[in-house]
């Protein structure tokens, strides 16, 4: 069995997470933000934590010749990548809202309403509908657990590298919707989720982080995900049959739990498309990249 932590390709992904985070650092220095470092230096400790018990796999794996050790190892060295992107990433959001353009939350507003959507009268429904509201509200929390059960089923799975597509999809699909947002910036609507996400958008605007979240309404990064989960379960036939009504739920619920306009909805979905498209033509060339450590049998 191979060790899929140590690729090229994963080497690559690593090269681009140190190129984000030295965006990130450089520019919200300079920027002069009020940054918490505990919050961010925590989360810098976890993914490292995660890292190291990977490290501390793949050495098991091969003294005992384990695949479970090594499919346990992708999986923690995985889920470490992604969550160190996520963090510096964050920087790249809270930058792109400094960039204080005017909102586009009008213009999202008489797109919905030229379209024949109407949030408030669709928000009202979900919440009324006893039903409807906590069938919505599970589906969009539930995008964290979908996340953790598609990275253990791709390590199991030895023969395919399907955490490395599904990282390079979240990778490039976020650094899109956050250089979307940067020029047409939106606060959103308060939704199920209260008015917090719209508060700590406005203080980034003004210069001021005060955790590691999302504050992106203009592309839907919920929908972007709907779509990336679906896409990565694709041969996975036990999941598939479960994701796909689960996240068409999840981008039913971007509107009243999220916030988002529908136009933010449609956005994350073409975004996936984009990302899932750039994905395929860059990367499948370089799929039988040589790897930095030999194989293991299982």
């Amino acid at each position: 069995m191979r060790i899929k932590a140590f690729t090229s390709d994963a080497g690559y992904r690593w090269l681009l997470t140190a190129l984000v985070a030295a965006v990130s650092v450089i520019g919200l220095s300079r920027m002069n933000f009020t940054v918490k470092l505990s919050v961010i230096l925590f989360a810098v400790q976890v993914s490292l934590v995660m890292y190291g018990l990977g490290l501390g796999l793949i050495f098991l794996g091969r003294v005992r010749k384990s695949s479970a050790f090594l499919a346990a190892a992708d999986f923690f060295c995985s889920a470490s990548q992604y969550w160190m992107f996520l963090i510096f990433a964050a920087g790249l959001q809270y930058l792109a809202a400094a960039n204080n353009l005017p909102l586009f939350d009008e213009v999202f507003l008489r797109a919905d309403q030229a379209l024949g959507f109407d949030w408030d009268a669709y928000s009202s429904w979900a919440a009324q509908l006893g039903y409807a509201h906590t069938s919505l509200n599970l589906a969009y929390n539930s995008v964290y657990l979908q996340m953790i059960v598609i990275a253990l089923a791709h390590s199991a799975r030895h023969e395919t590298d399907g955490n490395a597509e599904f990282i390079w999809c979240y990778m490039v699909s976020l650094l899109l919707v956050v250089a979307v947002s940067a020029l047409a910036p939106a606060a959103g609507r308060p939704g199920m989720l209260g008015q917090q996400h719209i508060d700590v958008f406005l203080a980034a605007r003004e210069g001021t982080v005060s955790g590691i979240e999302g504050i992106i309404s203009f592309p839907s990064f919920h929908a972007v995900l709907g779509i990336l989960l679906i896409y990565s379960a694709r041969n996975i036939k036990p999941l598939l049959g479960p994701f796909v009504p689960l996240n068409v739920l999840l981008i039913l619920a971007t509107p009243p739990c999220g916030g988002h306009y529908l136009v933010d909805t449609f956005a994350g979905i073409a975004t996936a498309v984009c990302a899932i498209l750039l994905v395929r033509h860059f990367r499948e060339p370089r799929a039988s990249a040589a790897e930095f450590v030999e194989p293991v049998k299982a």
